[in-house]
């Protein structure tokens, strides 16, 4: 195999490796003080805005360990928490009255 060949080889698994990390980075789970830096609104701000169906709902990780799904995150920066509500929060809120009856 040439060397041109090698390189190019090289390069084609690096540019795989990175579009793989990009995608398990975009996959992950935010903490709470990830999520505060990232929408700059204080924690009660953001449970308010949970409560009323305006903000991403939070995971369990484990026990005791919540965090938030950076893509939801990433939405709610783009809508805002009208916006949320209107895209996702209104269904969210369906099913949970539904689940109370």
């Amino acid at each position: 195999m040439s060397i041109a060949k090698n390189v190019n080889r090289e390069a084609n698994i690096m540019n795989m490796n990175n579009n793989r990390a990009a995608q398990l980075s975009d996959q992950r789970n935010l903490r709470i003080k990830e999520v505060i830096d990232a929408v700059g609104l204080s924690r009660n701000t953001i449970y308010r805005l949970m409560e009323k169906f305006q903000f991403p709902k939070k995971v369990k990780l484990s026990q005791g360990l919540v965090g938030w799904r950076i893509e939801e995150v990433k939405i709610f920066l783009e809508l805002g928490p009208d916006g949320w509500y209107e895209k996702y929060g209104q269904s969210q809120q369906t099913v949970k009255l539904a689940k109370q009856a």
